[in-house]
């Protein structure tokens, strides 16, 4: 029969509706050389479920063989076991697809035509039985509806709904829309209107505005570095000033350290150097307040705060912090900032290899300027490698600089200069 008449008989009811769950109907006609051939396929979406014992989700089965369907490509079955000398398997290929709601819902499917055999009138009239029904592609959840790979999914395969605009129902004829009280009452349909993403303060941060991180952020590591490169030559820890200082033919390597200067130094807290005989005094930033002074098991260190010089804080998160008590040395780590109304900071005891002390109050706070050095490694692609405990001559300052096993430069001493007296003679 025709393809609308096919469907048409699918889609009346006159008492005893031809369509039925778990049925697969093929529209088959004879050709001119007495061959059937199928054109149309017609599936229906009302299905049986075999389901677990218990389980009670037939909507939600229902709604996946919907989704299914619209996504079939091919269809494969076995018919007519019992004739050996006709295949039993067949494919049939979806050229286009159309749902039709009718008492039973269903899919058309358009195929390209596929000879099915001998045109037999019992195809007509004898329902004849279709086994190892597949349907392809099937998705088992429909994964990739969701993938990152799918770039169309919530663009055209399904319309977005706002989450703030409403649909008007307004006639030609009036002013007023005939759902006027319901979108008084904020209860309206919502219109299908894609909303701006610049209200997301994720979206517009990672699109627009961009990130931010601190130190406070990652336990007082700084998220990024950077800094210069500088020309040197390592010794090992045990090598004497003198012989570093003398040497006259170096293997200089290219170094990079994180500080603010052009050449790494090592210096704490504020420096004030006397012109008339280069002497250097070191103002220390603060002092531990009257009753904060810490304990061995301190980890937070109260300070005295009189000469605020900005709304900055002073000492911030990642501040490296130096005691010196009795002669020792303690480094310690803000893991918090300070503010103006607020003299304290949480720290880390103990860093860079040196042990908690007991410091008493007023005792001096220095802010140590972190100089880090790394070694150039051009073997495979520009790389950054810890120099680790080492002395570094640096090229262009004469001076040695000390470092520890991850780098951090924690002492500098400059190289003497050293007098040649030159006596001039004459020959006789």
């Amino acid at each position: 029969m025709t393809e609308a008449a096919f469907i048409q008989i699918h889609t009346t009811t006159n008492g005893t509706n031809i369509n039925r769950r778990g049925h697969m109907h093929l529209n088959v006609n004879q050709d001119v050389d007495g061959n059937a051939v199928v054109s149309g396929v017609i599936l229906h979406v009302d299905a049986y479920k075999n389901r677990d014992e218990g389980s009670t989700d037939v909507d939600e089965f229902l709604k996946d063989i919907d989704l299914v369907l619209q996504q079939a490509e091919t269809i494969k079955f076995t018919f007519g076991t019992n004739n050996p000398l006709q295949p039993s398997t067949y494919e049939l290929i979806i050229t286009d697809s159309s749902y039709y709601s009718a008492p039973f819902p269903f899919f058309y499917f358009t195929i390209e035509p596929t000879i099915f055999g001998v045109y037999n009138n019992d195809y007509l009239y004898d329902p004849q039985l279709l086994t190892d029904v597949t349907i392809t592609p099937y998705i088992p959840g429909l994964s990739f509806k969701f993938s990152d790979f799918n770039p169309l999914f919530n663009n055209t395969s399904s319309t977005r709904k706002s989450k703030f605009l409403m649909q008007s129902n307004r006639l030609e004829s009036t002013t007023m829309p005939s759902n006027s009280a319901s979108l008084y009452d904020q209860t309206a349909e919502k219109a299908f209107v894609q909303d701006t993403m610049y209200t997301d303060t994720g979206w517009s941060n990672a699109r627009y505005v961009g990130s931010k991180s601190t130190p406070e952020d990652n336990a007082g590591i700084p998220p990024t570095i950077s800094g210069r490169s500088f020309v040197g030559e390592t010794f090992s820890e045990d090598t004497t000033t003198d012989y570093i200082c003398k040497l006259d033919d170096r293997l200089q390597s290219e170094f990079f350290h994180d500080g603010n200067t052009q050449l790494p130094r090592y210096y704490y807290g504020a420096e004030t150097i006397d012109e008339n005989d280069d002497s250097v005094t070191v103002t220390p930033l603060t002092t531990l307040s009257t009753g904060g002074g810490l304990t061995l098991n301190s980890t937070v260190l109260n300070w005295n705060y009189s000469t605020p010089q900005s709304d900055t804080p002073v000492i911030k998160a990642g501040s490296l912090l130096k005691i010196i008590t009795a002669g020792k040395t303690e480094y310690m780590r803000a893991t918090t900032s300070s503010t103006t109304s607020n003299a304290e900071v949480t720290v880390l005891r103990g860093q860079r290899g040196t042990t908690p002390l007991v410091h008493l109050v007023n005792s001096n706070i220095y802010l140590v300027e972190e100089y880090t050095v790394y070694k150039l490694d051009s073997a495979g692609g520009s790389r950054l490698n810890a120099v680790g405990t080492t002395r570094i001559y640096v090229e262009g300052a004469n001076s040695i600089l000390e470092s520890d096993s991850t780098g951090f430069i924690f002492s500098q001493s400059l190289c003497p200069v050293f007098n040649i007296d030159i006596e001039d003679g004459q020959s006789g």
